[in-house]
């Protein structure tokens, strides 16, 4: 398995970390051979985001993100948070996802003491990735 890093212009990086082995007609992956499709299966692609710019706690952990080809757009996913975006390119969905993640942790921070049964464990799984102190 091939490890690359590739770090954007919003501060974020991220490591292909694994690919799911090609579906018969994916997508993202490309057709089976001989085969004509205009819609496919899902392809799932995991990536860690390493730093996050818009936000002011620090990060102790990588955020692994899993991305997936739906319709010739991108879907991002931090599965634990429960948090998504969506985008034209894998570039631009992290990117979102980045700054969304950051959003959602300053919301749901300021509103801690309020906070209803699922955004209460949005923050518990947010925090195991960022220092809340």
């Amino acid at each position: 398995m091939a490890t690359s890093v590739y770090p954007t212009s919003f501060n974020l990086a991220w490591k292909k970390q694994a690919q799911t082995a090609p579906k018969k007609g994916c997508l993202a992956c490309g057709p089976a051979s001989g085969t004509a499709i205009e819609l496919g299966p899902l392809c799932s692609t995991e990536y860690v985001l390493t730093t996050l710019k818009d936000t002011t706690k620090r990060l102790l952990r990588p955020i692994t993100v899993h991305i997936e080809e739906i319709g010739g757009s991108f879907v991002a996913t931090m599965t634990e948070a429960s948090i998504s975006t969506s985008g034209e390119t894998r570039q631009e969905v992290l990117q979102n996802l980045g700054s969304y993640i950051a959003e959602v942790l300053d919301i749901l921070l300021a509103e801690r003491g309020n906070l209803g049964p699922g955004p209460y464990q949005q923050l518990l799984a947010l925090g195991r990735y960022f220092d809340l102190s």
